[in-house]
């Protein structure tokens, strides 16, 4: 079987994000969302993004993302998938992020 030499660049990166409501980044566009987490009392979303010949992470896209209180009725767009959840206050403020492109 033949050893897969192919090396994979990437970079994480770092976005804050608001604790109730929606935030709009501008992401690189195969950016992959991997957590979403409490972070100094602030709510940060991590993603990990290629790093491209030249050193850059490609071009990029907006991305919405949602921030809901538990038990908080919302309207979510159909697009939305749910990303994570994180705990403020030691646990009493608990949100929910949802995510689209």
């Amino acid at each position: 079987m033949a050893e897969n030499k192919t090396i994979k660049k990437v970079v994480i990166l770092k976005y804050p994000l608001n604790q109730v409501g929606a935030t709009r980044l501008a992401l690189p566009v195969f950016a992959k969302e991997l957590a979403v987490q409490n972070q100094r009392e602030s709510l940060v979303l991590w993603v990990e993004a290629p790093v491209f010949e030249g050193g850059h992470n490609g071009a990029t896209g907006s991305r919405d993302y949602w921030s809901l209180m538990t038990g908080q009725p919302f309207d979510l767009p159909a697009k939305a998938e749910f990303v994570g959840t994180a705990q403020f206050s030691g646990g009493s403020f608990v949100v929910h992020v949802y995510g689209g492109k």
